[in-house]
């Protein structure tokens, strides 16, 4: 587990890059006290982000919907619940957003999320813009 959490964190510069900047974080979620869970996005200079979605609770919480900033394909990179890790096995994989605002975000996925665990998710595929042509 640990070693999987330090390549993550060395294959990805949004957890370290802006460090020092508010511009390398966001939350999106941080006043969910009825079901204890936090999440936040991290950036890098370039714009790639992660999504961090913490459980603080011995519960599954299935079918949780979190606001996405892109329209697209999201994968998940790492459940603390993995079986490999000794959980019980709480995992997603591949995630296709909603057209559904959450979080004050424009787009939304739902995710499964593991009792006391934690979930980092990317964005594997942006979408286009599907912004009109003018002839």
């Amino acid at each position: 587990y640990c070693a999987r959490l330090n390549q993550i964190y060395l294959d990805n510069p949004c957890l370290w890059e802006q460090d020092g900047s508010w511009a390398g974080f966001s939350w999106v979620d941080a006043d969910n006290a009825d079901e204890s869970i936090i999440s936040f996005r991290r950036f890098d200079k370039k714009g790639r982000e992660l999504t961090v979605i913490l459980n603080f609770t011995p519960v599954t919480r299935h079918g949780y919907r979190i606001g996405t900033g892109y329209e697209g394909i999201y994968e998940e990179i790492l459940s603390s619940d993995s079986i490999c890790y000794g959980g019980c096995g709480v995992e997603n994989g591949i995630m296709k957003t909603d057209n559904i605002p959450c979080n004050g975000l424009p787009y939304s996925i739902v995710a499964d999320i593991p009792p006391m665990g934690a979930l980092i998710i990317k964005c594997k595929r942006k979408k286009p813009n599907k912004a009109k042509k003018h002839n």
